[in-house]
């Protein structure tokens, strides 16, 4: 796996990489420590790396105005941010731009294996706290708009699918096994004419099935 890591703070990028060279195999690191520098690496390889991590605080310009700019340059590679923002508003706002997953420099090593693992399977990934933050929000009044055609149900599970949550986690929260949750899944995917995890996260946090 070919990883580039766009983060300012050196000590940062080598936990990173410490972390991460556990994988098997362990992944290979293009470093980057502005926006410009990380943009110069896509367009010299468009097609170089398989994802990248992307901290929101740059020196030379925004993280999300940097993602907007990747997003552009190489829209197939996945994004996951690595971020020191510890709160849902920013893990909306990065999922809406394109990322797909959210992870905050404070979660156990573990947390950021896992999104890795995920995120390249072309599913979302969240930090666990903080899709609790986002479900009490949406339970806190902010209504999410409705998504067309589906059963409250299947809206239901659209949510947390776009949130990142794995199937078996969904089963345990809805009181469904995990047999009948792929079951909700497909028909959500059907209906709303989608195809892939990835499509469905643009389509929940496009159409604001997601509070922003």
């Amino acid at each position: 796996m070919r990883i580039l890591l766009v983060d300012d703070h050196a000590v940062v990028r080598k936990g990173v990489i410490d972390i991460l060279s556990t994988m098997t195999p362990p992944p290979t690191f293009t470093e980057a420590e502005t926006s410009r520098a990380a943009l110069a690496r896509i367009a010299e390889a468009p097609d170089g790396f398989d994802l990248a991590i992307l901290d929101l605080h740059l020196p030379d310009e925004s993280g999300f105005s940097t993602l907007d700019k990747l997003r552009a340059l190489a829209p197939a590679l996945p994004v996951l941010v690595l971020s020191m923002y510890d709160a849902a508003e920013y893990a909306v706002r990065a999922l809406k731009a394109g990322a797909l997953g959210y992870v905050s420099k404070g979660s156990v090593p573990e947390d950021l294996r896992r999104a890795i693992e995920t995120i390249v399977r072309g599913k979302s990934f969240v930090s666990e706290h903080l899709v609790g933050e986002m479900l009490a929000r949406l339970g806190e009044g902010r209504e999410s708009a409705p998504a067309v055609g589906l059963s409250e149900r299947e809206a239901t599970v659209l949510r947390l699918l776009a949130l990142g949550q794995r199937i078996t986690v969904i089963g345990q929260e809805l009181g469904l096994s995990p047999k009948t949750v792929v079951t909700y899944r497909a028909r959500v995917l059907a209906k709303l004419g989608l195809k892939t995890n990835a499509d469905l996260v643009r389509y929940a946090y496009k159409n604001g099935v997601l509070p922003e």
